[in-house]
């Protein structure tokens, strides 16, 4: 190889301070172009978020606009079973107020029953007395 086709070397090669200086402008220009990329992209992925906040907000105030409605409607059914136990309830208290009085009615009657048997059977023991006594004659 000849010296004239010779490639040059780095350290043959002379640099000068501008040189330097515009190597160095360049760099920062080309990071200082990548950092607004990367700046555009998180600003980017902050308006997305800010988007998803608001869906969720969305399906939140839904979420809670349907519970709710379902709140209200259990609270009314239970109001109305409520309602109905309690007339269940008045309805068999009627009633076993009416079974206790049968059943006091009946006692009574047994009472009173028991006071006519002891007396038909002081008269047929009486009875049976009198007429030992006139076998007896």
């Amino acid at each position: 190889m000849d010296a004239s086709n010779k490639v040059p070397r780095s350290r043959d090669v002379y640099v000068t301070q501008a040189m330097l200086y515009g190597v160095r402008d360049e760099l920062k220009s080309h990071i200082d172009a990548k950092i607004g990329g990367v700046n555009a992209t998180l600003f980017g992925l902050k308006g997305e978020i800010s988007g998803f906040k608001g869906q969720v907000s969305g399906v939140d105030a839904g979420l809670r606009g349907q519970i709710s409605k379902v709140d209200a409607s259990l609270r009314g059914e239970i109001g109305g079973l409520k309602g109905q136990i309690s007339k269940v309830d008045a309805s068999l208290k009627g009633e076993i107020n009416g079974i206790k009085s049968e059943i006091h009615r009946l006692a009574i009657l047994m009472e009173e029953q028991n006071a006519r048997n002891i007396i038909v059977l002081d008269g047929l023991a009486n009875l049976f007395e009198r007429q030992e006594r006139i076998e007896q004659r």
